[in-house]
Formats: structure tokens, C-alpha cells, sequence
């Protein structure tokens, strides 16, 4: 008994580099299972037991040991070692939030797209439509996206009530991720509804819309039922939480993201047909195709997006591994907004610059607000 806490003093010590009692404090709060693993390994490193930059660089030990201790120790205690074998390395804390600025000026770049499509709309037209009223519905669960920006650190150099936090903002990210990402797309649909008056057209238009509000419901049901109890979602990591059930949370967001790349593929191949055919002049039809053809913009976002998700819910430090995904998450969301937004700015652009107008559909406001309310005949 007496050599076994012998052994542990020691290797807290070589651990901490520091003094004896504070090497005793370090191994009463080490969890049990952090304190098996390091008295079963270390001993089998390449490194002299005094060597405590070789024992923190030894990337062999680091694996064996990461191994040992995830099978050993539940999440939360794991966690604990990961911390602490961080801080007696001596290891600097890695950030990673770059991307977060790209993130912030998309963020602003589509709230003034909204400001001014709502101002266009109500200095042209002096009304709202249905299309209107579904982005200012979507704007609320818009904002709420941008809580996902107190991730991109490792997750053991986060508390345990931190964490349990980042999870629970994720899990309502992901459910106003959906509903934005759907809203988005209604506004697109109703706006081709409103410019297009074509009875085939609009009844593609009034399924492609029904497939959308159906897939939407059943994937947010999932989501919020991914887990039962539903607190588990982001109670359940720590490893002592009780029994609970979860479904299969990868294949819930690789079903998402499939989902959402083919709905965009269909409404952006919808109307070319028909602005194909619209009788106007070969340049103005040019800049019209590459008008409603901004979608692809989207439909890049999200298929870049699908990149950074793969192996979602397997990672052991997601809070670092998954930043990405949640930045591009984020843009997919400003992209559709920026676009769903630009039409309306662009009469408001024609309007307030004629000059302009050639890159347009139209050379003046009456032009634009007849084509806008549909009375475009091929």
C-alpha cells in the first residue's frame, strides 16, 4: 500500500514539476481511473520517470493513455484528466474562432439585406406579401443562431457546467437551424409564386412546398426527440446520468443535410425554363438567369458544410473539432437570407439608380413592380 501512493506521489510530481505537498494535492484530486491508467503506463514509456518533457511529449503514452482513460473513466472524469495532465504539461490553450469573424460579417451583411429588402418592398410597393411576412417570421430563430459562438476551445479546458451549457445552446441551434433553413426556402417559393403566374409552375411550386413544411416537421420531431429523457441530450455526456435512449445523431444530421442540398437543388432548377422564355431582350435575360440563379451560392454553402460534419456526435473534443461546422452552419443560414433578400434590393437599387437598369430586368419601377406582381408574360 505504502509503495502504491509512493508510486502516485511520484508521478504527480513528475506531472506538476513542483513541490511534494502540492504533488499530494494533485493526486487527491485526480479522479481514480486518470491515477490507474498513469500507474499502469507511464512506467512502460521510453522516458526516464524524470523526464517530464519527454513524458509530455511522448505522443505514444498520449494515445495509449488516452485510450486507458476513456475506457476507464466516465466522460466527466475523463475530462478531468485530460485538464489537469493539460495544465501540468504546462500545455498553452488552443483557440481557434477565426472563422467566427467571417461569420460576424455575414451575420451583418444579412441583417441589412433584410432592412433593405423591407424597405424596398414597403417604398415600392406599399404593401407586404406572404413571402415578406415568412422572412420577418424567420428573422427570431436568425438570431438565435449566433449562440453557438461560445464554442472553439478544447472541451477539457472547459468546466463541467460549461459544457453541459454549450450543449444545451447547441441543441436549440440545431432546432432554429432547421426551421431557418426551411423559412428561407418558403420565402423563395412564395416569391416565385407571386412573380409567376403559370398554372403548372405553381402547382410544382405549391408541392415542392409541401415536401418542404413535411420534411421540416419530421426532422425537427427527431431532433427534438433525439434523446429520451430529452435533458439527457446535454446531461447525458458526464456518464452517470442513468438510462436513457438516443437515436442514431449522426444519421439524423447527415439526413438533414442531404435533405436540405436536394431541396435546393430543385428550387434553384425551377424557374430557369421560364426565364428562359421570357420575352426580353438577350442581355436583360442574361442578368435575369444569373438573378435567380443565386442559389447556388447556397447550395455551395451547404455542400461545403457537409465536409465538416462528418463523424458529428463521435468526436472526443467536438467542442474544438466541430467549430467549423458550426461557422459554416452559420453562413448557410446569412447566405439564404443575403439571397432571398436580393431581389427586392435590386429594385430598390434600379429605382434610386436608373442608371443601373441595364443590369437589371427591367429600365424603371413600373417595369420592375409589374414583373414583381407576376404580369410578366412569356
Amino acid at each position: 500500500m505504502r509503495d502504491f501512493r509512493l508510486t502516485i506521489v511520484v508521478l504527480a510530481c513528475i506531472l506538476l514539476i513542483c513541490e511534494a505537498a502540492e504533488s499530494m494535492n494533485y493526486a487527491n484530486e485526480m479522479p481514480k481511473c486518470g491515477i490507474t491508467c498513469m500507474v499502469r503506463l507511464i512506467p512502460s514509456s521510453t522516458c526516464a520517470l524524470t523526464n517530464t518533457t519527454c513524458l509530455c511529449t511522448d505522443t505514444g503514452l498520449a494515445k495509449v493513455m488516452q485510450t486507458c482513460i476513456l475506457s476507464e473513466c466516465i466522460l466527466e472524469d475523463a475530462l478531468s484528466v485530460a485538464r489537469m495532465s493539460e495544465t501540468a504539461c504546462g500545455r498553452p490553450r488552443r483557440y481557434k474562432r477565426g472563422g467566427v469573424w467571417a461569420f460576424i460579417a455575414a451575420s451583418i451583411v444579412s441583417l441589412l439585406c433584410i432592412i433593405l429588402r423591407m424597405y424596398s418592398r414597403w417604398k415600392m410597393m406599399k404593401r407586404y406579401e406572404a413571402d415578406d411576412f415568412v422572412l420577418v417570421v424567420a428573422l427570431p430563430s436568425y438570431q438565435v443562431m449566433a449562440a453557438f459562438l461560445a464554442l472553439g476551445v478544447d472541451v477539457w479546458t472547459l468546466g463541467s457546467d460549461t459544457f453541459t451549457t454549450a450543449l444545451k445552446i447547441q441543441y436549440f441551434d440545431e432546432f432554429f437551424y432547421i426551421i431557418n433553413l426551411a423559412l428561407t426556402k418558403l420565402v423563395l417559393l412564395f416569391f416565385f409564386l407571386r412573380v409567376f403566374p403559370h398554372r403548372r409552375f405553381r402547382i410544382a411550386v405549391y408541392i415542392i412546398m409541401g415536401f418542404v413544411a413535411t420534411s421540416t416537421t419530421i426532422l425537427l420531431l427527431l431532433q427534438i426527440f433525439q434523446c429520451l429523457p430529452i435533458e439527457s441530450v446535454w446531461l447525458g455526456w458526464k456518464g452517470n446520468y442513468g438510462e436513457h435512449r438516443c437515436l442514431d445523431i449522426n444519421l439524423i444530421t447527415f439526413s438533414i443535410a442531404a435533405l436540405s442540398i436536394a431541396q435546393e437543388a430543385v428550387i434553384l432548377v425551377l424557374p430557369l425554363p421560364l426565364l428562359a422564355g421570357l420575352n426580353i431582350s438577350r442581355g436583360k435575360k442574361v442578368g435575369t438567369l444569373l438573378l435567380f440563379s443565386l442559389g447556388i451560392f447556397v447550395l455551395v454553402t451547404s455542400c461545403i458544410r457537409l465536409k465538416f460534419i462528418h463523424g458529428w456526435a463521435h468526436s472526443t473534443n467536438p467542442t474544438w473539432d466541430y467549430m467549423d461546422a458550426f461557422i459554416w452552419s452559420g453562413l448557410e443560414v446569412d447566405v439564404s437570407v443575403i439571397v432571398v433578400c436580393i431581389p427586392a434590393i435590386r429594385i430598390l437599387v434600379v429605382a434610386t439608380w436608373p442608371k443601373m437598369s441595364h443590369w437589371v430586368i427591367a429600365s424603371n419601377p413600373s417595369e420592375l413592380e409589374m414583373f414583381n406582381r407576376g404580369q410578366e408574360k412569356d
